[in-house]
């Protein structure tokens, strides 16, 4: 006679997501589980840690997943990404004829 076992894991929660627009900082609270974080769907390869810093504007998630392989996505968020170092200037030449 066989026995089989079937082990049974449950999904991570849903991460939060939250977004710090002075410093430009994405961040989740579920720092105990595995994480990838997506821009504008796509993946961020390397960016893995509970924060991460953006360099530009798009859609954000991050996924968490537990070591049994089992993944959960937080909702999407759009964040803001604002060059400090761009500094914009305004060239006026004004002619008046009054003739």
């Amino acid at each position: 006679q066989s026995i089989d076992t079937i082990n049974i894991h449950d999904y991570p929660g849903q991460p939060n997501i939250n977004f710090d627009p002075v410093n430009f900082v994405l961040s989740t609270d579920s720092s105990q589980y595995g994480l990838q974080w997506y821009a504008n769907d796509t993946i961020m390869a390397g960016h893995t840690n509970p924060t991460d810093t953006i360099i530009e504007t798009g859609y954000y998630h991050v996924v968490a997943f537990n070591n049994f392989g089992c993944a959960t996505s937080s909702d999407t968020i759009f964040a803001v990404y604002c060059d400090t170092n761009i500094i914009a200037s305004i060239n006026m030449d004004v002619n008046l004829d009054l003739d």
